[in-house]
């Protein structure tokens, strides 16, 4: 866990890209992501125009500027250091956003790890997962649990997906006696993890 690993201008430039794009589909605007009635008009949007906001999720998930952050010089010596390769050896894939609405559990993923999603590291899994929040992370709102020292061994898993509506996902039998623990984050921290790593979801019990 990196406290603080983005700068204040970073951290300044991640809020206006996304309130902007926000805004414009929300046609208000909103200058803080804190902003009790942002998410309230975002959980609007959502439940009366659930394919727009589908289109508002697609914009911001690919959008270049927000993805351009694990691609600065900082990340990528970073990256090398803990691969211990140098930075020309190093690729990028499987970018995710997350949004996760209260109390819908759709998108929530089970015990898993991410390493049979993301088979081209095979056989070694010398790759991590890396994070960088948006929102302050607790257990409030869902942050991910892990399991703590679970990243030493492959588990077997079977892949599943209950309906069109839930996120696939490759179910495992979680280890016995490992203790939990959680991601507690905020904007401009960066957490990585293993590739083997045991998680899941947490449930988004706030209101935002």
């Amino acid at each position: 866990l990196y406290r603080n690993f983005l700068s204040i201008k970073e951290r300044k430039d991640i809020c206006k890209i996304l309130l902007k794009i926000v805004s414009r589909y929300l046609s208000k605007n909103f200058y803080s992501i804190n902003d009790n009635n942002l998410h309230k008009n975002l959980l609007q949007y959502r439940s009366k125009n659930p394919k727009k906001f589908g289109k508002l999720y697609d914009e911001l998930a690919l959008n270049s500027k927000l993805r351009s952050f694990f691609y600065k010089e900082k990340f990528l010596s970073l990256a090398s250091k803990i691969l211990n390769t140098s930075e020309e050896n190093l690729f990028i894939n499987g970018f995710m956003l997350r949004l996760d609405a209260p109390n819908d559990n759709r998108n929530n993923l089970d015990w898993h790890q991410d390493a049979p999603y993301y088979l081209q590291t095979s056989p070694k899994f010398d790759a991590f997962v890396a994070w960088l929040p948006m929102t302050k992370n607790t257990i409030e709102n869902g942050s991910l649990i892990y399991l703590r020292n679970s990243h030493r061994k492959l588990l077997k898993s079977k892949f599943n997906r209950k309906s069109d509506f839930h996120s696939g996902q490759y179910n495992i039998k979680i280890p016995s006696n490992k203790e939990e623990d959680m991601f507690n984050l905020k904007l401009g921290d960066l957490s990585i993890f293993h590739m083997k790593t045991v998680h899941r979801s947490g449930r988004n019990i706030s209101k935002k």
